[in-house]
């Protein structure tokens, strides 16, 4: 063996070049890196551009796919959302069956059936009156369907015939969800719609029933250290919603009645289901409004005239102005914000993937996810942690 130098305690007889590649580092890295970054060096801020827009195109790609896939299974996938808001919704009262020392099955089912009935004799009740309105006024209706069909017509659109057929068409498909065309009959597409709707009552029921427990198998199934700020998130989500619902039925419905009466008074014809329509387009904010008081301004117009129509515009506003700013604050209070270019693009959205119905569920669901993102971002930044 080769002593060492007293000083250095380096190898007598042994070169640097024995010494390994460490001196020649700095030398091997400047061959491998690439001319052109020597020659060009890439700003800072461009780097940063950069995988900022790679990353970007992978969240709008997975949010291209998942859209698709809704799209793909959306016969079912909107009687499950309709399910989870419905047992939001009756949590409340089954919760209060329960502390009466009623089993959490028996006291489920008993809300669910209640309800259920409970909506199924106001859908009875209100359609019986809307169909006997619409035979007593078969006239009315005719004349403001051709007066609509000579407007687009003759107006500014100046449609042919053939352009209203479809644009009539069109409508009736986006009321199903685009369904219809993909059923290559009637009895197919009432048939799919049907089982749409037991499949979104049986989840209901299983969903009120065993909801907590589904929920503690899905917190069980994520990491520990996340485990309490997505329950924090999942709870607010569910409060959101069950505040959202409540707050637009009950305007909807104070909505309904005001307009309701305000027709009938001012001699208007079809009050009833205008006065239905008003009430159901509260569940569409901003557009619902516009749409129902823009008809009910035109059912006055052709049937009594111009001075009523105005009439029904100033109801129609008066009644928007007092649910915009005593009823929904006070209802709902701040638990539900979202802005009006937020909720138009979630309707439209919601529109475009499943229809009437995905318009009907598309704001309900951004507010819920608005609340959970708000309460998981302030859960993780109290847990010093990064979501």
């Amino acid at each position: 063996m080769t002593p060492p130098d007293d000083q250095t305690g380096q190898a007598v007889g042994v070169s640097d070049d024995d010494l390994g590649p460490a001196d020649d580092a700095p030398l091997a890295n400047e061959r491998n890196t690439p001319a052109r970054s020597r020659l060009f060096p890439v700003p800072s801020w461009l780097v940063d551009l950069t995988e900022l827009c790679w990353r970007l195109l992978v969240v709008a790609a997975a949010f291209g796919v998942l859209m698709w896939s809704v799209v793909a299974i959306r016969a079912v996938a909107v009687p499950v959302v309709v399910a989870v808001i419905i047992a939001c919704v009756l949590r409340g009262p089954v919760r209060s069956l329960e502390h009466r020392g009623i089993p959490r099955p028996i006291a489920a089912s008993i809300v669910v059936v209640l309800a259920g009935g409970l909506t199924l004799a106001i859908v009875v009740g209100v359609g019986s009156l809307v169909v006997a309105q619409l035979a007593d006024r078969g006239d009315d209706v005719t004349r403001i369907e051709q007066q609509l069909r000579t407007w687009l017509a003759d107006g500014p659109l100046a449609l042919s015939e053939s352009d209203v057929a479809e644009l009539a068409e069109s409508a009736r498909s986006a009321l199903v969800g685009g369904l219809r065309s993909q059923v290559t009959s009637q009895a197919w597409l009432v048939v799919q719609i049907g089982a749409a709707v037991l499949l979104g009552f049986v989840l209901s029921l299983l969903f009120v029933v065993d909801g907590p427990r589904l929920w503690a198998w899905m917190l069980d199934h994520t990491a520990p250290n996340r485990r309490a700020a997505l329950d924090r998130a999942g709870r607010s989500a569910a409060e959101s919603l069950t505040g959202y619902v409540t707050a637009v039925a009950i305007a909807g419905l104070l909505d309904g009645v005001l307009i309701g009466i305000g027709l009938w008074a001012l001699g208007v014809p079809l009050a009833v289901p205008l006065a239905l329509l008003t009430a159901v387009a509260a569940f569409f904010p901003v557009v619902g409004a516009t749409f129902s008081g823009g008809l009910a301004a035109v059912v006055a117009l052709v049937t009594v005239g111009p001075g009523t129509a105005i009439w029904v515009v100033v109801l129609t506003l008066a009644v928007q102005i007092l649910e915009g700013n005593v009823v929904i604050p006070l209802v709902m209070g701040r638990r539900t914000s979202l802005h009006p270019a937020v909720v138009l693009c979630a309707l439209a959205l919601g529109g475009v993937v499943a229809g009437l119905a995905g318009a009907f569920l598309a704001v309900p669901v951004t507010a819920a996810a608005v609340a959970a993102a708000s309460t998981w971002r302030q859960e993780r930044f109290a847990q010093g942690g990064s979501g």
